[in-house]
């Protein structure tokens, strides 16, 4: 919700390049997205064990390390979003798609070889790599376009 209500503003603001309307926004989308994030975290995890306990299915006990690791997912997920946005405003899907066939890549070449590690938790744990991934090119790629910094991400132009 927090990007839904607030990103039409941001490409306005970036469409008639006023930059502080721009910055505004973007760090109103990143406070609102952390805090909606650290408050659902919050709320999961403190309500797990009573709902674990009240549904009374040990296999979810068993393997409640899988919702941590989705926990870190929803963060990565979320902080990358903020930097989503930003970049598309400016027109730069092709760095969007990039960092997402990259991180695709790298999900398939985490699994295969953390499996035999990890078991399961191999999944989750691909997930984290390629969102980690995906925040730091989404981040490097904005912070270029926004603050004329070097551009180190591959395929940019």
């Amino acid at each position: 919700g927090v990007f839904q209500f607030t990103y039409p503003g941001l490409i306005r603001a970036a469409r008639r390049h006023d930059e502080a309307a721009f910055r505004n926004r973007m760090r109103s989308m990143a406070w609102q997205a952390l805090a909606v994030t650290a408050g659902m975290m919050i709320a999961i995890l403190a309500l797990i064990q009573p709902l674990l306990h009240w549904i009374d299915r040990p296999i979810y006990e068993e393997h409640i390390v899988l919702l941590y690791w989705a926990l870190g997912v929803m963060a990565l997920y979320a902080a990358a979003t903020v930097f989503h946005y930003g970049i598309y405003a400016h027109y730069k899907d092709r760095q969007i798609i990039l960092s997402h066939v990259a991180a695709l890549i790298v999900f398939m070449l985490a699994v295969v070889a953390l499996r035999p590690l990890f078991g399961v938790v191999s999944v989750p744990v691909s997930i984290c790599l390629a969102y980690l991934l995906i925040l730091i090119w989404k981040a490097l790629t904005f912070y270029r376009i926004h603050f004329g910094a070097p551009d180190v991400t591959p395929g940019s132009s």
